[in-house]
């Protein structure tokens, strides 16, 4: 099944809270086995906490290259 079909039969259908929760799901299951679960399962948390999660991805270009491409996908 892919991704969008997954999309449309099961997740465009829930609450937003549910989305949210999903998505907390989504990021402890993303990071590295070894790394902090930075999204507790209840309470609020700061977005300041993601800073550095991404850390893990090697990015294969500069940042502003990569900024260039990303904003000429928007067209």
């Amino acid at each position: 099944m892919s991704v969008e079909t997954l999309y449309l039969r099961h997740i465009q259908q829930l609450s937003v809270p549910e989305r949210l929760e999903l998505i907390k799901l989504l990021v402890n299951a993303t990071l590295p086995i070894s790394g902090p679960k930075i999204i507790k399962k209840e309470g609020k948390e700061s977005l300041m906490k993601l800073a550095g999660a991404g850390k893990t991805f090697a990015m294969k270009q500069d940042a502003q290259s990569h900024v260039r491409q990303m904003r000429s996908e928007w067209d």
